[in-house]
């Protein structure tokens, strides 16, 4: 939607990343990297086990945010 400029309105959503690692529950298993994201607006924070699960939850926000369609992924 253009803004009152006539140029198109800018969206955007701020998170913050945090990335800790963590040792293994048994000895001899490897150290896991965690994550977490958290709204800068509203506080919302959601964490998760791996980067797969990062990357699937910031797929579904930008698709909740402009539509599925491919020509939003530019």
């Amino acid at each position: 939607m253009p803004s009152e400029s006539g140029r198109p309105s800018l969206h955007y959503h701020l998170f913050i990343l945090s990335l800790w690692q963590e040792s293994g529950s048994l000895p001899g298993q490897p150290d896991v990297w965690r994550c977490s994201v958290e709204d800068a607006h509203g506080g919302q924070r959601h964490g998760f086990k791996n980067l797969d699960e990062l990357f699937q939850f910031l797929d579904s926000q930008m698709h909740k945010w402009t539509g599925p369609g491919p020509e939003n992924l530019e």
